[in-house]
């Protein structure tokens, strides 16, 4: 598995359910995530259980992306991103540089 983390944004969460061959369901909730600037980048990840209530649309986050694959029968690969781990980045409030204590004042 790869990994690595990346301040992201939850842009979507859906629930999915895809019919298996031996006729039950994967059932799985999917994330889509943006990177912003000029051109965002968006990836759409399986979320896992014990993330899946953490996540809330619109929050910003570092999270950790694992990418694992598989090869099909017919040799053609199928890349997995599963988000991880979240850590909310939490903005530090933006103090007038009037208002900040500067210390001391200075000797001359």
């Amino acid at each position: 598995m790869i990994t690595f983390e990346e301040k992201l944004t939850v842009k979507k969460l859906e629930h999915k359910s895809v019919a298996k061959k031996d006729g039950g369901t994967f059932d799985f909730t999917e994330a889509i995530l943006e990177k912003g600037g000029k051109q965002p980048t968006y990836l759409v990840c399986r979320v896992g259980e014990a993330i899946e209530p953490l996540l809330k649309v619109d929050e910003t986050a570092v999270f950790e992306i694992g990418i694992t694959s598989y090869v099909g029968k017919d040799k053609r690969v199928w890349n997995n991103f599963v988000i991880l781990t979240k850590a909310v980045q939490e903005e530090a409030p933006q103090v007038p540089f009037e208002t900040q204590d500067l210390g001391e004042e200075l000797p001359f």
